[in-house]
């Protein structure tokens, strides 16, 4: 049997785009193909910006929005294709 769609979720990281970072939380999220997408979110920093991560199959879209303050408070949303990560 062949099954053309990835049935594995895997990590993808988005970057938040603030790098002067005093706050920052994940208010909402929603990822196609993933019922439980707080199930892995997690926030990374590789020393010079953050990332927003969650599980995700390849095909679908995400839409995740965060509260960051930076150093002024706002809410900002990510979103687009898995693909384009």
């Amino acid at each position: 049997m062949t099954c053309s769609r990835p049935r594995t979720l895997v990590e993808r990281c988005v970057d938040v785009g603030a790098r002067d970072l005093q706050y920052l939380r994940v208010a909402a999220i929603a990822v196609d193909n993933n019922a439980q997408p707080w199930s892995g979110l997690r926030l990374r920093h590789d020393g010079e910006a953050f990332s927003v991560c969650f599980l995700a199959r390849p095909d679908g879209r995400y839409r995740v929005e965060l509260v960051v303050e930076d150093p002024r408070a706002r809410t900002v949303v990510l979103e687009s294709a898995v693909d384009d990560l």
